[in-house]
């Protein structure tokens, strides 16, 4: 399907960050939590760079992406995690078990 948005603003790429550091606030301390970053590619692959991605390596709980953002059970260690509303504008997909890509919803 091919929208009529061809990207996401960083104001949604803000709001989305702060959406995961909500549903996951009990495993951030300090610095150490989720980044936003601007034309984030892998490094093993230069075919692809993602406009807005969410990268936090040492992100608990592990493959977080997966439960970001309708909440789930941390396959783990158990934990219940509820699902948090994202701007009206995207949608998220988990490129690794630690790095989030953000797109236009219509895109």
């Amino acid at each position: 399907m091919t929208g009529t948005r061809t990207r996401v603003t960083k104001r949604d790429a803000e709001h989305t960050l702060a959406a995961v550091k909500r549903m996951f606030s009990a495993y951030i301390e300090g610095d150490y939590g989720p980044k936003l970053v601007k034309d984030w590619n892998w490094g093993w692959t230069t075919s692809t760079d993602y406009a807005w991605a969410i990268v936090w390596e040492e992100g608990s709980p592990y493959n977080w992406t997966y439960l970001f953002p309708f909440g789930g059970v941390d396959e783990e260690f158990g934990g219940r995690h509820t699902g948090v509303e994202l701007p009206d504008d995207v949608w998220t997909e988990a490129i690794t078990g630690w790095a989030l890509a953000i797109y236009p919803k219509d895109w």
